[in-house]
């Protein structure tokens, strides 16, 4: 396609997505003072809907971008739009402690990217089997429940209440917490997967001490979610003028198509060395067209991810730059120390 004709597609998706309303050659020349005739301008939009770029809706009138114009602007799309001062203090102020419970920083993050576009936020959480114990703690809450709260390497916090199987000796815990955290500092997390198959009750576990250690960090990994995933703002999609049965159930749709399954699909495109934002541009769901988009960016060496889920007519300058902006903040986070 000819730059001329690269603007004018620009040009036309930029001004639908503002107002909504069909755009004419008249409209193109007025408000974006471009530096074509307006026979130019009515050839390239003639030519831009015979090549599928285009549709007109009216036997009179302007013109509408098709999904093929959506996806071609998309892919062409280079410059992001600036976020605000308010947006980007926001931003940085989420991630702005050196350690976060790991679920709630999710969360947040899923609801940063919804409140701030408008649109619905996801965030697949990263496989942190990887990683290293910091410190390992236990906190009695009463004689038979503890408070169990793991610190990786990257200060990410993973904590589990876990229930023991007979009443809790305060000065027998006192011995066990120095233990475990002597012997688990250092260790990856996959390491310690290993310790939901042992089986504690076999002969040879003489020392109860030892034994009790065990047990309370094999039920630790027994609770722990072994990856997260955390959308917000799906009500976003659903302005009061389009409720209804049929925007509910493609809404719905979209939702479902919305999966780890799906994430982890993207993620084997991933490549680790660009880990460059990628747009699916019209959602197809058991062979029927969805109006929705997803930008996407990966994570943590391709093994997370984040992103939006909007209308296929969203501000996609604006949603590249909050996805952007948002996963090159958690991403630092992520990947810190991982050369260690």
């Amino acid at each position: 396609m000819k730059n001329r004709k690269e603007l004018i597609l620009k040009e036309i998706v930029d001004q639908y997505i503002e107002t909504g309303e069909p755009v004419s050659s008249k409209v193109l020349l007025d408000k974006y003072d471009l530096n074509f005739s307006s026979a130019t301008v009515r050839n390239d939009m003639h030519e831009l809907e015979e090549e599928g770029y285009l549709e007109k809706p009216y036997t009179s009138g302007g013109r509408i971008p098709t999904v093929e114009g959506y996806r071609y602007f998309v892919n062409w799309l280079l410059e992001l739009s600036d976020l605000s001062s308010e947006e980007q203090r926001a931003i940085v102020e989420a991630y702005e402690f050196e350690q976060q419970d790991t679920g709630r920083l999710l969360r947040n993050t899923a609801s940063l990217l919804a409140n701030i576009t408008g649109y619905t936020g996801f965030v697949l959480g990263p496989n942190l089997e990887e990683r290293r114990v910091k410190y390992f703690t236990l906190t009695q809450l009463d004689r038979r429940h503890l408070l169990a709260i793991l610190v990786t390497d990257i200060g990410l916090v993973e904590n589990r209440i876990i229930r023991s199987d007979r009443e809790i000796d305060a000065g027998q815990l006192d011995k066990i917490v120095p233990l475990l955290s002597d012997r688990l500092q250092g260790k990856k997390i996959s390491d310690l997967m290993e310790l939901k198959n042992v089986k504690l009750n076999e002969e040879g576990w003489y020392d109860k001490l030892t034994r009790d250690s065990f047990l309370f960090i094999k039920k630790f990994m027994e609770e722990r979610n072994y990856r997260r995933f955390y959308i917000e703002g799906p009500l976003n999609l659903i302005s009061d003028e389009e409720k209804g049965d049929q925007n509910t159930v493609k809404l719905k749709k979209a939702l479902t198509s919305l999966d780890e399954e799906t994430l982890s699909e993207m993620a084997d495109k991933c490549d680790e060395e660009k880990n460059n934002i990628n747009a699916v541009v019209g959602l197809e769901a058991d062979s029927s067209f969805l109006p929705y988009s997803l930008v996407v960016k990966h994570l943590a060496n391709c093994s997370s991810s984040l992103g939006i889920l909007g209308p296929i007519d969203m501000n996609y300058s604006k949603s590249f730059s909050t996805v952007q902006y948002i996963g090159s903040r958690l991403d630092s986070l992520l990947t810190a120390g991982k050369k260690n």
